[in-house]
């Protein structure tokens, strides 16, 4: 599916993100989410400042209703103008932490690459796996989070700066 940042938005045009995935956090369950994705051309993109360095949002999910700043896991990418490729990493936020970003790999524009996020619910703590391409990039744990539920995360640009220009990327289910 097409997924299209209009100039001067952070958001495609849509359905809200948060309708899938979506569900209950019930302890001794394994959720998966599988994208296939392909950022084609036109996201490359130079903003001319130290913005550049900001890290977009591919998708990922949100613990509880408290907000994505507080307990949610999220692939990030953006465009390395020196490379001239996609540069891609893992969220991850911790309840009031400052999120922490793992940088792992660079992927072409307009090449395919499988993307998926594991995490199961535990009594005290949600253990979870960021695959790409069928490697495990980033392991970890975060603090169960005392919510009930959890919601899907969508592509976002930004930071605090919007789309420069108009960006399509393929996500599609695996």
């Amino acid at each position: 599916m097409k997924k299209t940042i209009l100039k001067h938005l952070h958001r495609p045009l849509g359905l809200p993100a948060f309708l899938a995935p979506s569900g209950l956090l019930l302890a001794g369950t394994l959720h998966t989410v599988k994208k296939r994705v392909k950022f084609r051309p036109s996201c490359n993109y130079n903003l001319g400042d130290s913005d550049q360095l900001d890290w977009n949002k591919l998708f990922g999910v949100c613990f509880g209703i408290r907000g994505i700043h507080r307990n949610s896991l999220r692939f990030g990418w953006r465009y390395n103008t020196d490379k001239g490729c996609i540069e891609l990493c893992t969220i991850v936020y911790r309840e009031d932490d400052e999120p922490q970003r793992v940088y792992r790999e660079d992927v072409a524009l307009n090449q395919w690459g499988d993307f998926e996020l594991s995490y199961r619910v535990e009594p005290y703590y949600i253990g979870y796996d960021f695959r790409i391409n069928g490697r495990t990039v980033h392991s970890g744990i975060i603090p169960a989070p005392g919510a009930l539920c959890y919601f899907g995360c969508g592509l976002y640009f930004g930071g605090n700066r919007r789309a420069p220009k108009t960006m399509t990327v393929d996500i599609c289910k695996a």
